[in-house]
């Protein structure tokens, strides 16, 4: 197929790794009518024939040419039997910046509706067309503009539900393969103008860098190296000094002065998803070390590290949507949508507040949660965990609806479980490898525990080929039919 051969093999064998097979889980496709996004798209849907939604938002900010992209989108579509969906901001009233930052607000606008769409066609992920040359602006702007080291990885291949297939491959060879498979697209010319960073990067800056440093495009890429190695370090050390979600003040205070601060930092982003972080409220920090018992430390205007004796917990403020790390508010977990590290989040899950299967679920990272009743037969794509079972204790507010709070959150080292069937426990690590999930993708698992670090389950990245989608321990599991139920089902798999 054209120029780059290996472009559609490389592609499946990329989307087969997630969990994702031709013809069976459906999944999202971004498509803008560019180059990037129309290649992906016949890679997806036409060439690979996955079972695919289109989604396309019109700005309306260039007039006929947004006009010109939305009926390019609709004919390949049409030609194609691809289903679309299409968002007019315009029509629906959300041309508006109100930030002033018209590419921010745009982003919130495509990311929003893209995870709508995710939620109504009950679709497994969200496939973008980011490419190796977008990669190289993310960490060019994000050195620029301070951010920390770990964050100079750049864009995941896999950040659930967003998957990047074509990340690792250069815009020429996007283009060359469009044009030897004759796959239409347009050019959008407000990018020939320097007015937004990301323009200016890549028409005034980046060809300038080529001539005088040769290469310098695969030592930007490799900065990404060293933002994840740096991110495996703060985790590592993180993990020594915490206990449960607590940081262990004794522990935390032995490490040298230079690290105090950025593993502070580290703990409450991972165990909060807080990222917005400013000098200001890193600095604040340096607060912990005199903090005397009761006395806190604020965050932002919604988190608050307090120091309860030997350790540091972290308050959360009540706003609309819930407690902060819960993320009920959105369809999809607000995990997705950048506002969370991809790596690591701590979600409370409310057991009273749970619906039952004639209600709307309670979504959470992807995974839908439900009262329901057990039935044996029912194993692909659910998990059902013995209601009764997950009594809750030690919660840090005894007496109010704590006591009956489940926490969802990555599985970090030390964790272990007594897998439904086995007569002893095992860490999650080799749970992992026992269940053939890639060391790509262990990260991405999940686990549900109670406050006292009890894990109920362990929740896979992706199904399995048998349709398995985690492992439940021993004790949640059920007996008899009718038995009541915590059902959890991945989102796109259908049971």
């Amino acid at each position: 197929m054209g120029s780059v051969p290996n472009l559609s093999v490389m592609v499946q064998a990329f989307l087969n790794s997630c969990g994702l097979f031709p013809g069976t889980t459906p999944v999202v496709v971004g498509v803008s009518g560019g180059v990037d996004s129309m290649v992906l798209l016949h890679l997806v849907a036409v060439a690979l024939k996955f079972n695919v939604t289109a989604v396309h938002v019109n700005y309306g900010k260039r007039g006929q040419d947004s006009e010109a992209d939305e009926h390019l989108v609709r004919s390949y579509c049409s030609r194609h039997g691809i289903p679309l969906e299409i968002m007019d901001a315009q029509r629906d009233g959300l041309e508006a910046t109100p930030s002033g930052n018209f590419q921010d607000h745009a982003r919130n606008i495509r990311r929003r509706f893209l995870r709508s769409v995710m939620v109504r066609k009950n679709a497994a992920a969200i496939v973008l067309a980011h490419h190796r040359d977008d990669q190289i602006e993310t960490i060019v702007q994000k050195i620029w503009r301070g951010a920390a080291i770990e964050n100079w990885e750049g864009m995941r291949r896999m950040d659930m539900p967003w998957i990047r297939p074509l990340l690792d491959v250069p815009k020429s060879d996007l283009i060359t393969f469009a044009d030897s498979n004759r796959i239409p697209y347009r050019i959008d010319t407000s990018n020939l103008e320097s007015e937004y960073a990301r323009n200016m990067l890549r028409n005034d800056i980046f060809p300038k860098l080529e001539h005088h440093f040769p290469g310098w495009q695969q030592n930007i890429l490799r900065l990404s190296d060293f933002g994840s190695v740096h991110r495996a370090l703060l985790d590592h050390v993180t993990d020594e000094v915490t206990d449960a979600e607590a940081l262990n003040r004794p522990r935390w205070l032995s490490l040298s002065a230079s690290l105090r601060i950025p593993v502070a930092r580290h703990w409450v982003q991972r165990v909060a998803g807080h990222v917005d972080w400013s000098r200001g409220s890193v600095s604040r920090l340096s607060d912990l070390l005199h903090l005397q018992t009761g006395g806190k430390c604020s965050v932002s205007d919604r988190l608050t590290v307090m120091r309860d004796r030997s350790r540091f917990v972290i308050m959360a403020s009540r706003t609309k949507a819930g407690w902060v790390g819960d993320y009920s508010s959105d369809p999809v977990s607000d995990m997705y949508s950048g506002s969370v590290p991809a790596d690591r989040f701590s979600i409370i899950i409310r057991l009273k507040v749970l619906p039952d299967e004639t209600g709307e679920p309670a979504i959470y990272a992807g995974h839908s949660f439900v009262r329901s009743v057990y039935r044996p037969d029912q194993v692909a794509g659910v998990l059902q965990l013995r209601w009764e079972a997950l009594a809750v204790g030690g919660a840090p507010n005894k007496g109010s609806e704590s006591e009956e709070e489940l926490i969802l959150r990555h599985w970090k080292k030390g964790d272990r479980i007594r897998p439904f069937g086995m007569s002893g426990d095992q860490s999650v690590a080799d749970h992992l490898t026992n269940r053939k999930i890639l060391a790509s993708q262990k990260s991405h698992s999940l686990v549900l525990t109670s406050y006292d670090g009890i894990i109920h389950a362990v929740i896979f990245p992706h199904s399995l080929k048998n349709g398995e989608i985690g492992t439940i321990a021993e004790h949640t599991r059920c007996h008899s039919a009718g038995q009541q139920v915590l059902l959890i089902k991945k989102l796109g798999i259908i049971a």
